[in-house]
């Protein structure tokens, strides 16, 4: 929101002048008003595999610990433009 604020203060429009996107993807996010492009890294999804890791440990200490990697999203809102190919190099 900050970001978004300060661009309007500069006379910049979001998307039109400047792109903006977000690395959490929060219900903030999702705000119509806002309605920010997001990078989305599944931290419910986390949380979940994180809670059944400890429960599995707990059961059995002696367990070897694993890596569960996940792949974040983007999710594509209206905070960002279409590349404009006179803005490029």
């Amino acid at each position: 929101m900050g970001a978004t604020s300060a661009a309007q203060e500069l006379g910049r429009r979001v998307p039109q002048d400047v792109s903006m996107v977000g690395y959490d993807n929060t219900s903030l996010a999702q705000i119509r008003h806002l309605w920010l492009t997001s990078v989305d890294t599944a931290t419910i999804e986390v949380g979940r595999r994180a809670a059944r890791a400890l429960v599995r440990r707990m059961a059995d200490p002696a367990r070897p610990a694993t890596e569960q990697p996940l792949r974040p999203t983007l999710r594509v809102r209206g905070s960002t433009a279409p590349v404009r190919p006179d803005r490029l190099a």
